[in-house]
């Protein structure tokens, strides 16, 4: 082997990144059978000029939220916006004030069912209740609108709730289907953290960085003064 392609690989040894200990994983999810009463997000029924909500209740784990998936489709041809958020909790309810939210189209959607996923960036605290809400600005019709797929059955780990324009209220006897995704990455510096599991966390990333650089250091110290 020529020694520009062993110093090259020396080197690639010496600056490769730290092994990342993150993985992406299942914050929350519920993919039971699909069947129930739909969530509609602005029907005329509801006689609100708001229109209507829905949202999910979930538990938060040690990470960050990436994204949020829901299986939705239009009907007709709305032209309004669909607001993702995730909100803290109010006494069991959606509290009124977004942590973060993203839009998407309602024009974007399909008329048949298909899955929706939107990014959303937060960092959880481990066993806190947060809501996953949706509405639209949509304006309130009877035949152009938004629904969002529901189960069959109840999610074990939260509550589905749905907004009549007045208040959020339990949707009974079923909750909707969804995925949140998230990242299990702390971004919490071990100078203002006293979790022992992210202390952890940060201590054994910098024995793994210590390791390389070392490894890497001594492959190019070795071929520098090899005779």
């Amino acid at each position: 082997m020529s020694k520009p392609i062993l110093f090259s690989i020396i080197l690639g040894i010496l600056f490769i990144p730290s092994l990342s200990l993150a993985a992406t994983f299942t914050v929350a999810e519920y993919t039971a059978t699909a069947g129930g009463a739909v969530c509609l997000i602005n029907p005329v029924t509801e006689n609100s000029t708001q229109g209507r909500g829905c949202a999910q209740s979930f538990i938060g784990q040690t990470g960050s939220i990436t994204a949020v998936e829901f299986t939705m489709r239009k009907a007709g041809s709305p032209t309004g916006q669909i607001t993702f958020s995730i909100r803290g909790d109010d006494t069991g309810k959606p509290s009124t004030v977004s942590l973060v939210s993203s839009t998407i189209s309602s024009a974007s959607l399909s008329e048949t069912y298909a899955p929706v996923s939107v990014n959303l960036s937060l960092a959880m605290a481990s066993g806190t209740i947060y809501w996953l809400a949706i509405t639209s600005d949509d304006a309130v019709s009877n035949s152009n609108y938004t629904e969002i797929q529901p189960s069959a059955g109840l999610y074990n780990n939260g509550v589905g709730n749905i907004f009549t324009g007045g208040s959020w209220q339990t949707s009974t006897p079923e909750d909707m289907i969804f995925k949140i995704t998230g990242d299990d990455s702390v971004s919490t510096s071990t100078s203002t953290s006293t979790d022992p599991l992210i202390l952890l966390y940060w201590y054994l990333d910098y024995f793994i960085e210590a390791i390389f650089f070392l490894a890497g250091a001594g492959l190019v110290v070795w071929f520098l003064y090899r005779k």
